[in-house]
Order: structure tokens, then C-alpha cells, then sequence
């Protein structure tokens, strides 16, 4: 093995032997060649967490984005429903307790 260059043709679809090549192509890299190499390593792990935090972030966003559209879309149906319950002179006590809007948000419709 020691003297092989390349994986043979007869081993190419065994990912044992596959793993096994790499591993001694990178014991017999030069000092300067692993230098190069544990750098590129380097940079793939630091891309790979950059992108990791970059996709969290962006989840996190669209949760926020989400539950924010959500708050919205309830407080608009508490509006509409206390603008019908305005309209059928319902208390403002009752209205508040079923919509769960304010007095004054009420008083302003």
C-alpha cells in the first residue's frame, strides 16, 4: 500500500478503502502540506458554523415574524367582534371580557 499512488480500480467502490487511502495520503503530507490542509479545515468548519448561525437566525426571524402576523390576525377578529357587539349595545364589560380588548380601545372604535 505504501507504494500505491491511486486506489486501485478493484477497490474504488469500498468506502473502507476509500477512507483507508485518504488517511494515508494525508499522514504523508510534508509539514507545509498539513499546515494547508488543518487551514483549509479550518475554514470549512468556521463556513459551516457561519452558515449553522446564519439559518438559526433566520428561523428564529420567521418564528417572530410568524407569532407576530398571528397577534395581529387575533386582534383584528377582537375588533370586528366588538365592533358587532357595539353595534347590538352589548356592555363595554362584556365586551371587553369576550374580546379582551381594553376599555379604551373599545371607546376609540
Amino acid at each position: 500500500m505504501g507504494n500505491l499512488k491511486e486506489i486501485p480500480v478493484s477497490l474504488e467502490g469500498d468506502p473502507i478503502f476509500k477512507k483507508l487511502f485518504d488517511i494515508a495520503e494525508i499522514s504523508n503530507l510534508t509539514p507545509a502540506e498539513m499546515n494547508a490542509y488543518q487551514q483549509s479545515l479550518k475554514i470549512k468548519r468556521d463556513n459551516y458554523n457561519h452558515d449553522q448561525y446564519i439559518l438559526e437566525q433566520g428561523e428564529a426571524r420567521g418564528r417572530q415574524e410568524e407569532r407576530a402576523k398571528a397577534e395581529q390576525e387575533k386582534k383584528e377578529i377582537a375588533i370586528q367582534m366588538a365592533r358587532k357587539m357595539l353595534t347590538a349595545k352589548e356592555p363595554l364589560g362584556k365586551i371587553t371580557e369576550y374580546t379582551g380588548l381594553s376599555i379604551t380601545e373599545i371607546e376609540v372604535l
